[in-house]
């Protein structure tokens, strides 16, 4: 599928723009894969014949969501689903972890679907190069092809790789990739893998990659749920990120850490791990746990969501999460329309993640027209995904 050649015109929504501002009847205007236009006024504009015109008629407009932390499950006929689900509720750019045998695969799924992704592949425990290597393969077939992805490399459970493979892994040189490449690590999830990664090399899990060098501004730590305060400093000395997923961390009898990290000022995303549809599934289950005294307040999840954005809009050197003239064209149009006076943060929780979206943009590609997929077969996913066990 290539990219709509017009502008597209979004009219008549409710529009939060992401910097705080909600505007009630405004427009947003596409062109080239960014925002071009954002009219407050409630104007209509005069199509041009080869623009593509839609009517919000009072719905909520928004940036695309991030998923900071997406674990896709195997075989790929789920991993596929999971990714699809994402879209259908909002979603435009995820962080995912796949296995290097099946990164080829969802690689290949991800171009149909149009959603923007950093792809963390993840080597073997005895050929870690695997990851390096297949990302070397997979940058070579799709050069040119406009692909929204970019690779990273992933740890899933650190507790189980030697130093030196850790290291190797995690600094692995790509040939053909210039940048250094983000890394996905999941650390300090729950007490066994603490309680391994102490018994094995004598220290927590922070302390170890800041001893290996691995800690930095490309550095997101998923999950982190056992974090003390000395790791948690650690993380914003060096910039890295905590990336959490308050649904897992709540599952498991654990506190979301994300109002402790951003108190001391440290960088925080919002995950689904595999939990899936979308990250506000994960605020719902905040504002759940806020009422039972669980969790942290939800304008922390809020704040965290919108984090998410900053973390890929850094690596990829363009804004994102916002509807303001140059940022990347990832839009929204949800099916829900406010009957109450929103602000800039109001609007997530509200959502609640029930209704998801009707059009869903990314680079200026519509990849959802009224609740529809156009680069997949839904229905046929689904039915692979549920002879794959997926329920």
């Amino acid at each position: 599928m290539v990219p709509f050649l017009g502008r597209i015109i979004i009219e008549g929504g409710v529009v939060a723009v992401g910097d705080g501002r909600v505007l009630d009847g405004a427009s947003v205007v596409i062109d080239r894969g960014l925002v071009s236009e954002l009219w407050e006024d409630g104007r209509r504009l005069s199509p041009g014949p080869s623009d593509q015109r839609i009517d919000a008629d009072g719905r909520l407009v928004t940036p695309g969501l991030v998923d900071s932390w997406m674990l896709l499950p195997e075989p790929r006929e789920r991993a596929a689903a999971h990714l699809a689900d994402a879209v259908l509720t909002g979603t435009t750019s995820v962080v995912a972890i796949v296995g290097s045998s099946s990164a080829a695969d969802i690689v290949g799924f991800i171009e149909r679907l149009g959603v923007r992704t950093i792809l963390g592949v993840e080597g073997g425990l005895e050929e870690p190069s695997d990851a390096s290597d297949t990302i070397s393969r997979l940058s070579r077939q799709l050069s040119g092809r406009g692909v929204f992805w970019m690779p990273a490399l992933a740890a899933g459970n650190m507790a189980r790789w030697s130093d030196d493979r850790l290291r190797v892994t995690m600094e692995a040189h790509v040939a053909g990739i210039r940048r250094p490449l983000p890394r996905l690590i999941a650390a300090a999830a729950d007490e066994n893998e603490l309680r391994d990664n102490y018994e094995q090399f004598s220290c927590r899990p922070v302390e170890r990659l800041r001893r290996l060098g691995l800690l930095g501004p490309r550095t997101l730590i998923g999950h982190g749920n056992l974090l003390d305060s000395e790791e948690m400093d650690a993380l914003v000395k060096t910039g890295a990120w905590l990336v959490s997923c308050p649904r897992s961390a709540l599952r498991s009898g654990h506190v979301p850490l994300l109002e402790r990290m951003r108190a001391k000022g440290g960088n925080v995303a919002l995950g689904t791990g595999d939990a899936g549809p979308g990250p506000l599934s994960e605020i719902a289950a905040l504002s759940a746990g806020m009422r039972a005294g669980l969790s942290p307040r939800t304008s922390v999840a809020v704040d965290a969501l919108k984090g998410g954005a900053s973390l890929v809009g850094s690596l990829l050197d363009a804004p994102l999460g916002l509807l303001v003239p140059g940022a990347l064209a990832d839009v929204v149009v949800h099916r829900w329309r406010p009957s109450w006076p929103i602000d800039g943060g109001s609007w997530m929780s509200g959502l609640d993640g029930v209704l998801g979206a009707d059009w869903v943009i990314v680079g200026g590609r519509i990849v959802l027209r009224e609740g529809r997929l156009l680069g997949v077969d839904l229905a046929a996913l689904s039915r692979a995904a549920r002879r794959h066990g997926m329920l």
